[in-house]
C-alpha cells in the first residue's frame, strides 16, 4: 500500500479503499495509470501478510548498522512481519537513492544508500516493506519552488503555525514530483 497524503490509501489493485474527490482523485488515477503502465517491478514482489505486524523506522535508522542491528533482533525475537520506511518526511528530504527530481532539487540525503540491498534482504526473510511518503507538506520544496506551493493571499508562499510550507495539491509538478519518488521506491524493491 502507498500512503498517499491524508487522503487516501491505495492497495496493490491501485484502487482506492478510501474515498476522496478533488484534487486527491486527479493523484490517485495518475499513480494508477502510471503504475500499472511504467513500473516494471525488478523483483517479485510477495503479498500482503494476512495479519500486518509491523514497525515504523526512519531511514537514519534503517541505514545505521547499529539501527540495522536492533531491528534484526526484533524481527528474530518477535512476529514483526512489516517494516514501514520513511522515504520522505514532513520537510521535503526524501532518503531514497537514484530519484531523479530530489537529486536535481537537492532535497536528496543519504541516509540509506543502500536501500535496494536492504529492502531485498527483509523481502528474504519475508518481511513485507512499506515506503511511507509526506506528499504535499514538503517545506524545502516549497521554498526552492515557490511556484508549486500553496500561496497566502499576497502571492507569497504560505506557512502553516509551525512555520512550514506545503505544495500546492492542484499542481500537477508537486503530483509528478511525487509520483517520481514512488516510482523509484517500487524500483528499489519497495511493496507498498
Amino acid at each position: 500500500m502507498f500512503i498517499v497524503g491524508f487522503a487516501a490509501l491505495v492497495n496493490a489493485e491501485n484502487s482506492a479503499v478510501l474515498p476522496v474527490t478533488g484534487p486527491a482523485t486527479k493523484l490517485i488515477n495518475t499513480i494508477k495509470q502510471k503504475t500499472t503502465e511504467e513500473i516494471q517491478l525488478q523483483q517479485p514482489v510477495s503479498l500482503k501478510p494476512p495479519f500486518v505486524r509491523g514497525i515504523h523506522l526512519t531511514s537514519w535508522m534503517a541505514g545505521s548498522k547499529k539501527g540495522r542491528a536492533y531491528i534484526d533482533t526484533l524481527l528474530n525475537e518477535t512476529e514483526i512481519n512489516t517494516v514501514v520506511i520513511d522515504i520522505k518526511e514532513y520537510l521535503g528530504e526524501v532518503y531514497i537513492p537514484g530519484a531523479k527530481q530530489p537529486e536535481e532539487y537537492k532535497t536528496y540525503v543519504n541516509a540509506m544508500p543502500d536501500c535496494a540491498e536492504y529492502i531485498k534482504n527483509l523481502k528474504k526473510r519475508n518481511i513485507y516493506t512499506i515506503a511511507r511518503i509526506v506528499v504535499f507538506k514538503d517545506d524545502l520544496l516549497a521554498k526552492r519552488k515557490p511556484e508549486w506551493a500553496v500561496l497566502n493571499s499576497t502571492g507569497g508562499v504560505w506557512q502553516d503555525r509551525a512555520g512550514n510550507s506545503w505544495l500546492d495539491p492542484y499542481n500537477k509538478n508537486s503530483w509528478n514530483y511525487n509520483i517520481g519518488i514512488a516510482k523509484r521506491a517500487v524500483e528499489l524493491g519497495f511493496q507498498g
